[in-house]
């Protein structure tokens, strides 16, 4: 299953792991790193290429998504730790860019640890999330 992002006027695809449920409904099972507004659990339709045309049942979790990208060296471990006492269920894309998923009750702790890092200058986050409920 994939679905599709914008950047500038140009479409892109990721590719995301998930679980069929019948031909066309889907539930995610990765927490997604470049596609706005699809969390871990969601249940989805698809078209007949299998791209993402609607959320059908949100899940109701929490996506963010972080780039390590300090100005000095700086041990990503700590904030990986700290999100994980917590909760986080997370993803690497590569050493320095990760995907954090969270439970609603937890999304404005994760936001204020990665907000003042972020402040810090040691890494730069957002939420993976363009539409308001």
């Amino acid at each position: 299953m994939a679905a599709e992002f914008q950047i500038d006027d140009e479409t892109f695809t990721e590719q995301l792991w998930a679980r069929q449920i019948d031909e066309y409904t889907f539930e995610v099972c990765c927490i997604p790193f470049l596609v706005y507004d699809l969390a871990l659990g969601d249940v989805v339709e698809t078209n007949h290429e299998y791209v993402v045309k609607r959320v059908l049942s949100p899940s109701g979790r929490y996506v963010f998504r972080v780039i390590f990208a300090g100005k000095d060296s700086f041990n990503s471990d700590r904030v990986v730790s700290a999100l994980l006492e917590l909760g986080a269920l997370i993803e690497y894309s590569s050493s320095n860019v990760i995907s954090v998923d969270c439970v609603p009750s937890r999304a404005q702790d994760f936001a204020k640890i990665l907000s003042a890092e972020e402040q810090a200058e040691r890494l730069i986050y957002e939420t993976g999330k363009k539409v308001q409920d």
